[in-house]
């Protein structure tokens, strides 16, 4: 009888998304808004969901939270610049 171990892979985009999005929130409320965009800008390379799963594969509901996230980050840039 043969067993197969195989490696759980580790993934590291959910904490390192919790701690963008965490060190934004706190730009944002200290008022440093161009701090907080890159931040939250960050905070979207780091998915926090299964990034095997294709965009249009995914729930509505992950693509409703990215799409949201990244509207929240192009209003804090244009907010920026107006």
């Amino acid at each position: 009888m043969e067993t197969k171990t195989t490696k759980k892979a580790i993934n590291i985009n959910k904490p390192f998304y919790t701690i963008s999005v965490l060190i934004g929130l706190v730009f944002l409320f200290l008022g440093k808004f161009s701090d907080a965009v890159i931040f939250f800008g960050i905070a979207l390379v780091f998915d926090p969901f299964d990034t095997k799963t294709s965009f249009k594969d995914r729930p509505a509901y992950q693509k409703i939270w990215l799409i949201v996230h990244l509207i929240f980050v192009l209003g804090l840039f244009a907010n920026e610049f107006f």
